[in-house]
């Protein structure tokens, strides 16, 4: 497929670096067969949004790069748990049994006990979702099928939470904005992750 074969440009200002094409291409191809394809389109976008100078372009870009590695492994056929841990609820919950008023003294009974059951849940769903990356980088590296690095999974993981940290800055009125170079990197970094 060559350049004048992908979808139609937003405004003619849309550039392409040779690794983006790449993997354009190749997000165009891996979804022709989708029931829902949108990757493509969502990168395209976050390429485009990259290349303004508005910081709160910069804050959807990062929002939109965590959605893509979030959605990745599953739109390319990666079986995901679907589990999700309800923290909110959970520590409601607590909170419930052991009023802020009694929190001088000792934890009620079984409070401890609960806590560290979320503590653990916790820990087992940021294993899992480290579990959809690892299983498609490990389809994707046929020279070492079936091991993946952490290094690889924690680039992916540290990309998604720095997108996490750029794009909650709007609500964040200590920090400045994330800057057009911050949203370039993130494009930067996925797109040669």
């Amino acid at each position: 497929m060559t350049t004048d074969e992908l979808p139609p440009r937003e405004p003619d200002q849309l550039r392409l670096t040779e690794t983006e094409q790449t993997v354009l291409r190749e997000l165009i191809e891996r979804e022709k067969s989708a029931a829902a394809p949108r990757l493509a389109s969502s990168y395209r976008r976050l390429i485009n949004l990259s290349q303004s100078n508005d910081p709160i372009d910069a804050i959807l870009v990062a929002h939109l790069a965590r959605e893509i590695l979030s959605a990745l492994p599953g739109a390319l056929g990666i079986e995901l748990a679907r589990e999700r841990l309800e923290y909110e609820k959970r520590v409601r919950e607590l909170a419930e049994h052991w009023p802020p008023e009694a929190r001088a003294a000792d934890p009620p009974a079984g409070i401890v006990t609960d806590l560290r059951r979320l503590l653990e849940d916790h820990e087992r769903a940021s294993a899992r979702a480290r579990e959809g990356p690892r299983a498609l980088l490990s389809r994707e590296d046929r020279a070492r099928a079936g091991y993946v690095p952490d290094p690889s999974l924690d680039r992916w993981t540290d990309l998604s939470d720095r997108g996490a940290g750029l794009a909650h800055r709007l609500r964040n009125l200590k920090r400045d904005l994330p800057s057009a170079d911050d949203a370039r990197r993130l494009v930067d970094e996925l797109s040669t992750s």
